[in-house]
C-alpha cells in the first residue's frame, strides 16, 4: 500500500512539474479573452502547415488571440516564433470576429480534404513571382475574385469554399480590404496558400518540371491555372470554378463528374466537377497525361478548354463532344451552356451596358453561375448606383 501511495505521489508531482516547464517554457502567455462574463487567461495553441519543426531547434509558430478585456471585434491574433522564448512577438493582426465569422483566422488555414463536398478557387497571379502581389495590403485577391468566392459560399452554405493563392499576404490578413474580409465571413470560406514545390508532391506531376514549363509559357499565369486545377481536382476531387464567376444557385443538385460546354461547339475549363474514383479519376488522369504529353505554351487554350475537348473526345468516342452525355461519356456529363455560360464571350460587354440589364438578366435566369469572361473584362469599370447588369448581380450575391 505504501509503495502505491508512493508511487502516485511521483506521479503527481511528475505532471505537475511537467506541465508548469511547459506553460513557462513552450507556451506564450498574454492577456486573457474576455467574453462576456468569462475573462480568461488564453495560452498560445500550435500553429500548423508552414511551422518548422525540428529536434533540437524548435521554430514553432504559435498563435493566440487576446483582447485586453474588450468585445471580440476588438480581440488581436498574435504570432510568437521561437517558443523557447516567450516574449518575442512577430506580428499581430486586428481581427474582428464579427467580420470574419470564425473564433480565430486560424480556422481560416486549412488544407482542402480530399474526397470531401468543396468548391475549389485558384489564384496563380504570383506563381512565378511574389511581386505581382503589387502595394495591397492583406490577401491580394481583387474585388470580382472575392465576389466569385462569397457567391459561392452564400449560395452552398453547407459546402466548404477554398480559396487556394499564392501571393504572399503583405502585412497581415487583417489588414486585408473589407471586401475581403466580407468574404471570410462567410463560414464556410477557408484558404490556403500554395508551395508549389510541395503541391506536387507525390502526385503525377512530380518528376514534371512544372517551373520550367511555365517559365517558358506565354501565359504563365493562365497555364499555371490549367495545370493547377487539374492537379487540385486529382488531390481532391470537387468543384472547381475559375474567379471570374458570379454563382446564382446552389450547385448541390448537379451532382459531380461534370464539364461545362461554353457554346454549342466549345468546351470550357472554367467549371469542373469530378470525383476521386470512378469517371472523374479516369478524366482527370488524362487531364494530367495530356499536360505532360502535350503541354504548349505558346497557345493560350491549349492546355485549357482544348484540353478538356481532347480527354473528353477519349471518354466519349466522339467528336464532338458538347453532344455528350454521361451515357456515352463514361459517367461525365457534358452541361449545356444555359448552366454556366448563359453569356458567350462575344456578348461580355452587355454586362456593363445598363442599358441591356433587363435582357441580360433574363438572359441568366435559371442559370447555376455567369461567366465575366475575365481575359477581355478585366479592366471595365463598375459605375456606383448604374444599373450594369454584373453591378446588379453584384450586389444581390457578392460581399458589399
Amino acid at each position: 500500500m505504501a509503495g502505491c501511495l508512493l508511487l502516485t505521489l511521483y506521479l503527481f508531482v511528475r505532471l505537475y512539474y511537467i506541465e508548469e516547464i511547459w506553460n513557462s517554457h513552450f507556451l506564450a502567455v498574454i492577456p486573457g479573452i474576455s467574453t462576456g462574463d468569462q475573462p480568461t487567461t488564453q495560452y498560445a495553441s500550435e500553429g500548423k502547415s508552414n511551422s518548422v519543426t525540428e529536434r533540437n531547434n524548435l521554430t514553432v509558430n504559435k498563435m493566440v488571440i487576446s483582447s485586453a478585456s474588450g468585445p471580440p471585434e476588438q480581440w488581436m491574433v498574435k504570432y510568437c516564433s521561437d517558443v523557447n522564448s516567450t516574449s518575442v512577438l512577430q506580428s499581430t493582426e486586428k481581427v474582428s470576429s464579427s467580420e470574419t465569422g470564425h473564433a480565430s483566422l486560424r480556422e481560416l488555414d486549412t488544407e482542402p480534404v480530399p474526397g470531401e463536398r468543396h468548391i475549389i478557387f485558384l489564384e496563380t497571379r504570383c506563381v512565378l513571382n511574389d511581386s505581382k502581389t503589387g502595394n495591397q495590403l492583406g490577401l491580394a485577391i481583387n474585388q470580382r475574385q472575392a465576389c466569385a468566392v462569397a457567391s459561392a459560399a452564400n449560395t452552398n452554405p453547407d459546402t466548404k469554399v477554398y480559396l487556394l493563392y499564392t501571393c504572399s499576404v503583405i502585412g497581415n490578413l487583417g489588414d486585408s480590404p473589407a471586401y475581403v474580409k466580407q468574404m471570410l465571413s462567410y463560414p464556410n470560406v477557408r484558404i490556403w496558400k500554395l508551395v508549389i514545390s510541395d503541391y506536387i508532391k507525390r502526385t503525377p506531376l512530380e518528376n514534371w518540371d512544372f517551373m520550367r514549363k511555365i517559365h517558358s509559357s506565354h501565359w504563365p499565369v493562365v497555364h499555371a491555372s490549367d495545370i493547377l486545377r487539374y492537379l487540385t481536382l486529382w488531390k481532391y476531387g470537387g468543384t472547381y470554378l475559375d474567379l471570374d464567376f458570379v454563382i446564382l444557385k446552389s450547385l448541390v443538385e448537379l451532382g459531380t463528374n461534370y464539364a461545362g460546354a461554353e457554346s454549342e461547339g466549345d468546351m470550357g475549363n472554367g467549371a469542373l466537377s469530378f470525383d476521386m474514383d470512378t469517371a472523374g479519376r479516369t478524366a482527370v488522369n488524362l487531364m494530367l497525361s495530356d499536360i505532360q504529353s502535350k503541354f504548349n505554351g505558346k497557345m493560350w487554350g491549349h492546355n485549357g478548354p482544348k484540353l478538356v475537348s481532347r480527354v473528353l473526345q477519349i471518354m466519349c468516342g466522339i467528336k464532338h463532344v458538347t453532344n455528350g452525355t454521361r451515357e456515352k461519356c463514361s459517367g461525365i456529363a457534358v452541361l449545356p451552356p444555359s448552366v454556366f455560360y448563359s453569356v458567350y464571350y462575344e456578348s461580355w460587354k452587355l454586362f456593363f451596358d445598363a442599358s441591356q440589364s433587363d435582357e441580360m438578366l433574363k438572359q441568366v435566369e435559371g442559370s447555376y453561375g455567369v461567366h465575366l469572361w475575365n481575359k477581355m473584362s478585366n479592366k471595365e469599370k463598375i459605375t456606383v448606383g448604374s444599373k450594369q447588369a454584373y453591378g446588379l448581380l453584384a450586389e444581390k450575391h457578392c460581399p458589399r
